[in-house]
């Protein structure tokens, strides 16, 4: 199944929703805060991030703007432009 990157400071919603994607069959990588997430994200590389847009220390609001983004590109399947 995918590798899933799940950013989120609540321990609560993030250990949740960890064990939902698990029992779905999907790798969960987990990152508390957002630069971990940022690490994880460039180390790992994901085939999803599911982000908490108003993480503490890297908050999208108001700043910066807030987005949602999906990376379907594949080694044998380049991103659509």
């Amino acid at each position: 199944m995918s590798k899933i990157l799940l950013v989120e400071d609540e321990a609560t919603v993030r250990n949740t929703l960890a064990l939902n994607l698990r029992a779905e069959g999907h790798e969960v990588l987990t990152a508390e805060a957002g630069s971990v997430g940022l690490s994880l994200a460039r180390e790992q590389t994901p085939d999803l991030i599911i982000l908490d847009l108003m993480l503490p220390e890297l908050d999208a609001f108001p700043n910066h703007a807030p987005f949602l983004a999906v990376h379907a590109a594949r080694p044998d399947r380049p991103a659509c432009r």
